[in-house]
């Protein structure tokens, strides 16, 4: 949304005769201020609407003032704070529409497909150029009420400047809602933001609205310009590349009515305040990783009272009842660790919470909060998952391919950082960490320690080895036969014992197979 300020008359609705003169001002940070030249206007803290009218003619509407500061002797001046900006049009009531679009540079990254083909088969002249573009067939995505949701592309020029040497075409992809009838605003903006939280959830990052237009049944196809404020500060309203998606357009454009309408119950159902506080937790800036864990925990405390609609159980028999559910085959819990990890969840809520001194000896460290923390959010991750439909075999390629990764690089990280001294060996291992995480995280039966198991001399060799299997390509050959696998922190030891186990069974079914051919084979 593009920041504005501009100048005109503002006066309240049903009161045009007492126009006051006034500089109006917007920006994605602070919202929309109004500031009001010194008038004899009554004081009013709250009012729904000002009406507006810029010295260029363009009508303006904002909706939900509240006073923010005015003048105490004379003649008073105003700044009014509005959460809605409607450019285009002058609201007398409640803003009613009946079709909203808006846009989202992750929406765009999400649905990955554009119209721009290259093609052979056309000649041209030498000198020439040429681009083809084919508007991909819009999609409908889901109906629910009175609303279709649909996904819109079109295709915009873009020139630099008064010059005419630059020419962009540029494919846009937005989101309709379209409604049989005009609708309270605060309603489609609760849908809206329901998709927006869709895409937050399957980019694990926030996600905003760059442009919203909305239509009225009274304008007909008349835009109106909708801005309001992004509740983040600073640059964190910008949104950035997308490497990694929980799931893409193309994982559910064959089913897409039943995901979109099932998260839209996820959002705005029964299961609404563990939805909504989750996505939140994805637009607070990194703080303190306790704050995190309690929210954690209180989000899948929630999510197993409204799922299981029992009132009388304890924390750990919840924890333990989701991950007894929703493990699958991730491998983000051994067998041993399920009742580990569900008391050691439950002490460190009930100790945050309601600090007991005797409990003060058994608290977690840093670094087991930051695991704990880490686990939680991908079985919250999963639950949603599966609440929208994906299958369990979907769930796990997608944890594979997707979720582990930046669990298993951070869990690396904090375990090196509490068991090596040396900054310098610190850093090498962690890029040899972060890189074998990255390629080799799904690939099983050799096992790389990253850990105080290893002397000093042998991370070091194992570091200097890691880059010459990288330089010289061997890491993907690696990988390919299946024989490399990440392991940390203090499961290491069970998964060797495993190892090791594994190995000699199939060593032992080798022999007792030849052994048995050579007796065939001899009578």
């Amino acid at each position: 949304m593009k920041d504005l300020v501009v100048k005109g008359d503002w006066w309240f609705p049903g009161k045009e005769q007492e126009k006051v003169r006034g500089e109006l001002r917007f920006s994605e940070e602070k919202g929309s201020r109004l500031f009001l030249e010194p008038s004899n206007l009554p004081l009013i803290k709250k009012t729904d609407i000002i009406l507006g009218l810029t010295d260029n003619n363009d009508k303006i509407t904002l909706y939900d003032c509240y006073l923010q500061r005015f003048g105490l002797i004379g003649l008073r001046e105003y700044e009014f704070e509005s959460r809605n900006l409607f450019w285009g049009v002058h609201f007398e009531d409640i803003p009613h529409f009946s079709r909203i679009d808006f846009q989202s540079e992750t929406l765009s990254q999400w649905v990955n497909i554009d119209g721009f083909t290259h093609r052979e088969d056309i000649t041209l002249r030498p000198g020439e150029s040429a681009i083809f573009y084919k508007k991909p067939e819009d999609v409908k995505l889901g109906k629910w009420d009175c609303c279709t949701c649909y996904l819109i592309f079109k295709v915009v020029q873009i020139s630099s400047g008064r010059s005419s040497h630059k020419q962009e075409l540029k494919q846009e992809v937005s989101l309709r809602l379209d409604y049989e009838e005009d609708v309270v605003f605060i309603d489609i903006e609760s849908q809206a933001h329901a998709l927006m939280n869709m895409l937050a959830f399957a980019a694990d990052s926030p996600v905003y609205s760059n442009e919203m237009t909305g239509y009225t049944l009274a304008t007909g196809e008349m835009p109106i310009g909708i801005y309001s404020r992004q509740h983040i500060r600073g640059s964190l309203t910008k949104e950035k590349e997308v490497s990694h998606f929980l799931f893409e357009f193309t994982d559910v454009h064959e089913h897409a009515p039943q995901f979109i309408e099932k998260w839209i119950d996820l959002s705005l159902g029964d299961l609404s305040p563990f939805t909504n506080n989750y996505i939140a937790e994805k637009y607070i800036p990194s703080g303190f990783v306790e704050r995190k864990f309690l929210e954690y925990v209180r989000c899948l405390e929630v999510y197993h009272r409204k799922t299981s609609r029992q009132n009388s159980m304890k924390l750990k028999e919840r924890l333990l009842e989701i991950v007894g559910k929703y493990r699958y085959n991730i491998e983000l819990f051994s067998d041993y660790a399920v009742e580990e990890f569900c008391e050691r969840a439950k002490n460190g809520r009930h100790y945050l919470t309601h600090y007991e001194e005797k409990a003060d000896q058994e608290r977690m460290s840093l670094n087991e909060m930051v695991e704990k923390t880490n686990k939680m959010k991908i079985l919250i991750d999963i639950c949603l998952l599966a609440e929208m439909g994906f299958s369990k075999e979907d769930i796990d390629r997608k944890f594979h391919h997707y979720i582990s990764m930046p669990y298993r690089i951070m869990a690396a990280d904090s375990y090196i950082e509490k068991h090596l001294t040396d900054e310098s060996e610190k850093i090498a291992t962690k890029k040899a960490a972060t890189y074998l995480i990255k390629h080799c995280s799904n690939e099983p039966y050799v096992i790389l320690a990253l850990c105080n198991m290893h002397t000093k001399e042998e991370r070091e060799e194992l570091a200097a080895s890691i880059k010459v299997l990288k330089s010289i390509g061997m890491l993907q050959k690696l990988v390919s036969r299946g024989n490399v696998r990440i392991v940390f922190s203090k499961e290491y030891e069970k998964y060797v014992d495993k190892y090791y186990r594994e190995k000699k069974k199939e060593e032992e079914e080798v022999r007792s197979t030849s052994k048995r051919k050579g007796k065939e084979e001899g009578s």
